[in-house]
């Protein structure tokens, strides 16, 4: 078959737009708020940023692992959306609330009992410690009304309504930004909070979020979406059976990599505070350039687990095709930007220590050089391979690389050769290349063009 090219299918060119623009736009609200927290952060000083640094990889694991719930519930969402099957789509809402409300009480158990524990784990330094340990108890007010919202955001795009999370990330967004201000400075009168505020602002924001979510759930009575409160109390024995084949390789696939992140940045912070500074400064950077990716590779679950569930899997492997295209694309002009134009980047920032604002420079270079496969290997994991429920053989690669190269290796590094933080993230980057080498050939073999909808109308159950 003749190889098609993304720019010439002017139809699957509108369909990214109405799917990926709305979450695009989201993702940069997303990100705009995490960058606002460093950004008003970064006057206070390097143990403040380090502080809300190291609570971010925290409660990033916490976020990961609830995005694993819910990608394992847009692998359903979608292809039953595809399948015109309202109300399995409800069902397995249900089922994914329970699951990611659950996973959001574990998390905030913890957070509030034991801060002080759970920083010193992450870094050794008392002052980050202090900040920290403050820092991550007030925001962990914020896990479950995030919970609903991530999985409430997943269901509305799986069914083509992509536009209301938009709206309710926007209202948050400005809320947010808006009492980061007023709390961490102490403006219009309030006390200057310095982290605390940080704290503050995001807790009045997401329970904004959450409420305005609901209100605009629930005015569609009748919705894909639309379940009772009694549903969440509700056991569906089959759906589990289903779900936990597809759900929990995704599930771990997230979590272990979250919590690879954590022992990165566990590495990194034995290096000093310094080099967890310049981590978490060009990591949000980073995070800019991965706003377009990660809408795309929702895009690509969506549409590809809908054509799927509509048993078209032809015009499924065309999809897959045309969004890798499009990440490799992405991936070189990102290459160029973060390579030759580092310094124009920093320019975000304000009061940066030399030798942080040194260090910076040269990760977002080497951030550069492999971001490409980043970019490529996200398309593969999150996009294409999920959408039909091929989620096994996915995690194995992800372990592999990951806990048997690149994490051993970074603590070696850190520990035995005393090595620079350069050198120490150069190793870890280049897991990416590894990982893209091993599961390409898991791609050309289609075992990912399943229909999950024809299996389970078949048998009652996914093989």
């Amino acid at each position: 078959m003749k190889k098609k090219y993304f720019f010439s299918d002017k139809n699957f060119i509108k369909m990214i737009l109405s799917v990926a623009l709305p979450v695009s736009l989201q993702f940069l609200i997303s990100t705009s708020i995490n960058m606002a927290d460093t950004v008003m952060i970064s006057s206070l000083g390097g143990a403040e940023i380090a502080a809300v640094g190291q609570v971010n990889q925290y409660v990033f694991f916490f976020i990961v692992a609830c995005f694993g719930v819910s990608s394992a519930g847009a692998v359903f969402f979608s292809q039953h959306f595809g399948d015109n099957d309202q109300d399995n789509v409800r069902r397995y809402l249900s089922l994914t609330l329970q699951l990611s409300i659950l996973i959001s009480l574990v998390f905030t158990f913890f957070s509030i009992l034991f801060p002080e524990h759970i920083m010193r784990v992450l870094i050794p330094d008392e002052e980050v410690i202090k900040h920290g340990s403050l820092y991550l108890r007030l925001i962990s007010i914020t896990f479950i009304p995030t919970a609903i919202s991530q999985v409430y955001n997943t269901v509305l795009r799986s069914v083509n309504r992509a536009r209301e999370p938009l709206f309710v990330s926007f209202i948050s967004f400005i809320l947010n930004v808006l009492f980061n201000y007023i709390f961490i400075f102490g403006k219009f009168g309030a006390p200057a909070l310095g982290v605390a505020g940080a704290a503050l602002g995001t807790i009045i924001a997401r329970f904004a979020e959450i409420i305005i979510l609901n209100i605009i759930i629930y005015k569609e009575k009748h919705g894909y979406e639309t379940i009772t409160p009694l549903d969440l109390f509700k056991i569906d024995r089959l759906r589990i059976k289903n779900f936990i084949p597809i759900a929990l390789p995704i599930i771990m696939a997230e979590v272990f990599w979250a919590l690879g992140q954590l022992l990165f940045s566990m590495a990194y912070a034995r290096i000093g505070k310094d080099a967890t500074a310049s981590i978490q400064l060009t990591g949000t950077i980073q995070n800019i350039f991965f706003i377009i990716v990660n809408s795309l590779n929702t895009a690509a679950a969506i549409l590809i687990g809908q054509t799927l569930g509509s048993s078209r899997k032809d015009k499924a492997e065309v999809f897959a095709s045309y969004f890798l295209q499009i990440n490799t694309l992405i991936g070189f002009i990102s290459l160029l930007v973060l390579v030759f134009m580092p310094h124009t980047l920093m320019k975000i920032y304000s009061n940066i220590e030399p030798q942080i604002y040194n260090t910076a420079i040269n990760l977002l270079i080497i951030r550069g050089i492999f971001i490409p496969f980043r970019f490529i290997n996200g398309m593969l994991f999150v996009g294409i391979f999920r959408a039909g429920g091929e989620t096994k053989l996915p995690l194995i690669f992800e372990l592999c690389t990951m806990w048997l190269f690149a994490i051993p290796m970074s603590f070696i590094g850190v520990l035995v050769f005393k090595w620079p933080i350069e050198w120490i993230f150069s190793i870890v980057s280049f897991e990416e290349l590894v990982k893209l080498l091993l599961i390409m050939p898991l791609y050309k073999k289609k075992r990912w063009l399943n229909n999950i909808t024809s299996q389970e109308k078949t048998t009652g159950a996914i093989a």
